[in-house]
């Protein structure tokens, strides 16, 4: 091979090749479109399907029959279910439970906010870029209003029907009639094509104003989020859409002067009871950005960033089981309230957390060496055999965690101040342990007509989240122990991987539903929210195990002997060589694990819980009013699933590439 045809950055110099000159829209048109006859004649024959087939979509969408109101109609059932809402059917006390809802979605979008100005999340984008998006929306807009479908016969001026020309002349007479149909704009969709053009134009307009300037005018790439959000509050006040509502029992006045039940339309804007609290959840999030900018600035980052991961970490439990579940901490109510901590919580938060914490900081100490180590892993025996003993589950789970605090206070605790760290963060976790356990056990004051008080997307988010983050911590385990070279731990984990891989997930919720509970106590009993989610947990952590084991699989030997010959444990070597290493090597199967633990929380359905697609599928195609439409309810849900894991593979390739995977 001659010199010349090898890479400059191959042979080892600094430069690599040139790129490829960025070609203007029309003429890479033109070379690879329309370069030749039989190029041109291909384009046009695959625009010409490609319209035919987009228009029929549209027309299926927008085609009068369509019952696109159960969908309408039942978004509130759709996001929770149950879950008490305003209503005059309901006691008082009852009437400002749905508000929870609100404060759990506003915490969830705030601490978003507070994340993305924490992490500097962004980017400077040209002026000139932004604007030929704008250009590329009003285009879409404009292209698709001009193949929706026509509401009204066209006709020849001649007075020719066009479906008698589509008969005459086949498949040419109905393009034909299409391109025509397209071209009249019938049906009042001329406003709208026009609108959508002139978006188009004048983005490109302003993308030509603004190349001259380059990327001197730009800004940042948050601005198109918020500017995105507020453009949507403002159709949401002012745009005559209307809104939807279901009167369960007697009827209602409407702001026209008609009486309705059963399932109602009003005329107007959005009710203010939806636009209101966007419009608030917006407005906090959006201050909350700004304030956390600030904050970066005068105290730094790190701090900001330490406090986010601790929120984030507690979020889900205090959402669920302190927002959603409003547990019932009456004291003066006999028999219930907090009258059960005194005797069992209380004790054992001062065997763990005082004493606990004494074993863990005295484990620490750089003199302990390897008989910490080794007393650590005797407690992690022992923790195991609770599970075998009668006592109560929030005892084997604090007994587990602090083995595991005690087996890596070696590793983890260096000097004075890692070693206080080290046991405040025990303390602190068990804290937040046991006030968890209490309100479990304190009884809920939210009144449903099921099981649960979870349901719909509420129930699908509560599923694949606790389902991704417990499985997380036990499938490391088990690729661990299905690598290591101890025979006790590598049987253990290859028969838990291969038994639970070999078994349909709906077969391991149908066991845990209807057959662990011959192998409990009779005292021991647990709701089905809490079955799917041990289920879904041990299902997911054997599939994430596979996929751990191939990066562990993937690092060299001689990182091992490196890492040996510096003297580092096996878990030092474990903690900080090999797993930051397979992890950042296997994050899209991670991801598609998560996409599939997300899709899989549909099975729940088999156990009796009115998940996202139960809901679509089963109750509201029975609905009197909606009987049988449910064709519009599926691709409604179908389209939120898609947007969805669409976000998390599109995160997943920002992930990547922030942390290099693929490049050389």
């Amino acid at each position: 091979m001659d010199a010349e045809m090898i890479p400059t950055d191959v042979m080892g110099g600094d430069e690599l090749a040139p790129e490829s000159p960025h070609l203007p829209a029309s003429l890479w048109v033109r070379e690879n479109l329309f370069s030749t006859k039989f190029n041109a004649a291909l384009t046009l024959v695959a625009l010409a399907i490609i319209g035919f087939v987009v228009r029929n979509m549209v027309a299926w969408i927008f085609a009068p029959n369509r019952g696109w109101e159960a969908v309408a109609t039942n978004l509130r059932f759709y996001m929770v279910q149950a879950y008490p809402a305003s209503s005059p059917n309901l006691p008082p006390e009852f009437q400002v439970q749905f508000a929870r809802v609100w404060v759990a979605v506003g915490s969830v979008i705030v601490l978003a906010a507070l994340s993305l100005a924490a992490w500097r999340v962004g980017s400077r984008v040209a002026a000139t870029k932004f604007f030929k998006t704008v250009r590329a929306v009003g285009a879409v807009v404009a292209l698709v209003t001009f193949l929706g479908p026509p509401t009204q016969h066209v006709h020849l001026l001649s007075g020719i029907d066009f479906p008698l020309i589509g008969t005459l002349l086949g498949f040419v007479g109905s393009l034909l009639g299409f391109f025509v149909e397209a071209a009249l704009m019938t049906g009042g969709r001329l406003a709208v094509f026009l609108i959508g053009a002139a978006i188009a134009v004048a983005g490109h307009l302003v993308s030509k104003a603004t190349k001259q300037r380059g990327d001197d005018l730009a800004f940042h790439s948050l601005w198109r989020v918020f500017g995105a959000g507020a453009f949507v509050l403002l159709v949401m006040w002012v745009a005559p859409i209307g809104h939807y509502f279901f009167v369960g029992n007697g009827s209602v006045l409407l702001s026209n002067g008609e009486s309705c039940s059963g399932a109602c339309f009003e005329p107007g804007t959005i009710a203010t009871s939806t636009s209101g609290p966007w419009t608030i959840i917006f407005v906090i999030a959006v201050a909350a950005y700004f304030l956390a900018r600030l904050g970066v600035r005068l105290v730094g980052a790190k701090p900001l960033r330490s406090i986010l991961i601790l929120f984030w970490t507690l979020s889900l439990p205090i959402i669920v089981l302190f927002i959603l579940r409003d547990p019932d901490f009456n004291l003066d109510r006999e028999g219930g309230g907090l009258d059960f901590i005194p005797a069992t919580d209380v004790w054992i938060w001062v065997i763990f957390a005082i004493v606990g914490g004494l074993i863990i900081a005295a484990l620490s100490l750089p003199r302990m060496g390897e008989l910490g180590r080794a007393l650590g892993g005797l407690l992690v025996i022992g923790s195991l055999a609770m599970w075998a003993v009668p006592m109560l589950m929030r005892l084997r789970l604090i007994g587990f965690l602090f083995a595991m605090f005690a087996v890596g206070a070696q590793t983890f605790a260096g000097d004075r101040r890692a070693r206080v760290r080290y046991v405040g963060l025990w303390v602190g976790l068990t804290t937040v342990m046991v006030v968890l356990f209490v309100a479990i056990n304190a009884e809920s004051s939210v009144v449903v007509p099921g099981k649960t008080f979870l349901g719909g997307l509420m129930l699908t988010f509560v599923l694949a989240l606790t389902s991704i983050l417990l499985s997380f911590p036990i499938g490391l385990l088990m690729a661990l122990g299905r690598t290591s070279s101890m025979p006790i731990f590598r049987v253990m984990s290859t028969i838990y991987i291969e038994l639970v891989r070999g078994i349909p997930f709906i077969t391991v919720l149908i066991f845990f539903d209807l057959i662990l509970i011959l192998f409990l106590p009779g005292n021991v009993t647990f709701d089905s929210v809490t079955l799917a989610i041990i289920a879904g947990t041990l299902f997911s952590a054997a599939y994430l195990a596979e996929n751990v084991r191939g990066g562990l699989q993937a690092i060299p030997r001689g990182q091992y002997d490196a890492a040996r010959a510096m003297g580092l444990s096996t878990l030092q070597l474990t903690v900080f060589i090999v797993l930051p290493q397979a992890l950042r090597a296997v994050i899209p199967a991670l991801v598609g694990q998560t996409i599939a633990i997300f899709k899989d929380t549909s099975l729940v359905a088999i156990i009796g819980l009115f998940d996202f697609l139960f809901i679509a599928d089963k109750v509201i195609p029975a609905q009197t009013i909606f009987l049988g439409i449910k064709l519009e309810n599926i691709v409604f849900i179908a389209a939120v699933y898609w947007m969805f894991t669409f976000s998390f593979s599109r995160a997943s390739l920002r992930l990547e590439k922030k942390v290099g995977l693929g490049e050389y």
